[in-house]
């Protein structure tokens, strides 16, 4: 027969443990919760961990994806599991390994964009940067594999100035033989959808301004 005192030890004991396992329940609760939910450590922004830089980021931080993939933001919306930094910085290790696909599937995703005519094919464009010079025809600097930057939070990363791009010499005909160039990402950001004559006249007005510095 078991003595009171052992009798009292034992529930004693017993209430310890139900609360060490009540403790442990509670916080396996809240770090589910908190997982769910993507706090950071002062649980004021609503996001996620990156699994790619490891990072805590609002969920605006992630692309919104239309179908029912990824992940669940707290806005109900689904998110790519990559933030936007990693994921144009996997984009760019991608070109690096295949520059042609990463070229051509852009240039068809632009075109369906801007609602122009898409009628190149993979060969014509490989055969297009084959017989394209290893400077850029209007600045005369030298190309370089496209890559991208993201030196911190702030700077989400730029594209390089001297990278290979595929410019539209007449915009509205698309893609289509003919009317392609190879130039550097600069020349092809600075023409844009203008003419000639356009550019001349931005680059004159701008002229007469430094001069009067």
């Amino acid at each position: 027969m078991i003595s009171k005192e052992k009798k009292k030890e034992y529930n004693k004991k017993l209430k310890e443990l139900h609360k060490i396992k009540l403790s442990f329940e509670e916080s396996k609760k809240k770090s589910k919760e908190k997982k769910r939910i993507g706090t950071n450590a002062l649980g004021k922004t609503p996001g996620r961990l990156c699994k790619y830089c490891n990072e805590q980021k609002h969920f605006k931080e992630f692309r919104e994806l239309q179908k029912g993939r990824g992940w669940k933001a707290q806005n109900g919306s689904a998110r790519y599991p990559q933030c936007l930094v990693c994921e144009r910085i996997a984009a760019a290790k991608r070109y690096r390994l295949n520059g042609i696909h990463q070229k051509y599937n852009g240039a068809r995703t632009n075109a369906k964009k801007k609602g122009v005519p898409f009628e190149i094919s993979k060969e014509y464009l490989i055969q297009l940067l084959a017989n394209a010079p290893d400077k850029c025809p209007v600045f005369g600097t030298k190309f370089v594999i496209n890559r991208y930057t993201a030196k911190n939070k702030e700077n989400k990363g730029s594209f390089r100035d001297d990278s290979v791009s595929l410019d539209r010499i007449i915009p509205e005909l698309g893609y289509v033989e003919g009317n392609l160039v190879i130039v550097s990402d600069l020349a092809n950001r600075i023409k844009t959808n203008a003419t000639p004559e356009q550019i001349i006249k931005v680059g004159e007005f701008y002229k007469k301004l430094l001069k009067k510095k």
